[in-house]
């Protein structure tokens, strides 16, 4: 059933604060990849619950009390029907893997979306739209994508 040739961090059971009011640990299969984190129902049947890194604002740096249970704290960003997931697992080892992994997948990929973006703007200019046409751009924009294209054709 494991691929070898996959990119999952971590992957195994885990439990999430769900149910009407949040109120109750509902049991999921996890697997986080570098990009998104998925959650299945218990059964391993039906579509998972989709978390992606960039719809997450943080991961607390500790573990918090949730309903009296050490659990994971994921902030996502605003937007989202709910402002916050939290993960915990009976096993301590298995829950400080998750927290870590997770931390580390999100720092990873927050860094990767901040170098693309400085990228972008290096490239394109800060008010770059590629769905405008010439005429509709900011001169501001034009005059840099002119400088920029003429840089670019003398490597």
């Amino acid at each position: 059933m494991f691929d070898l040739h996959s990119d999952v961090i971590v992957h195994g059971y885990i439990k999430k604060l769900g149910g009407p009011f949040t109120s109750a640990w509902q049991t999921r299969y996890g697997k986080l990849y570098p990009s998104r984190l998925e959650l299945y129902p218990e059964s391993l049947s039906g579509k998972p619950e989709l978390v992606f890194m960039d719809q997450i604002e943080d991961v607390c740096a500790d573990l918090q009390t949730v309903k009296g249970e050490n659990a994971i704290v994921v902030k996502l960003r605003d937007g989202f029907k709910e402002p916050r997931i939290s993960l915990t697992n009976s096993d301590e080892i298995s829950l400080k893997e998750w927290h870590t992994s997770l931390r580390t997948a999100h720092k990873v990929s927050s860094e990767l979306l901040q170098r693309m973006g400085r990228k972008a703007i290096k490239i394109y200019g800060v008010n770059h739209d590629p769905m405008l046409s010439e005429a509709d751009r900011p001169a501001s924009v034009s005059k840099y994508m002119n400088r920029a294209s003429s840089v670019d054709s003398t490597v």
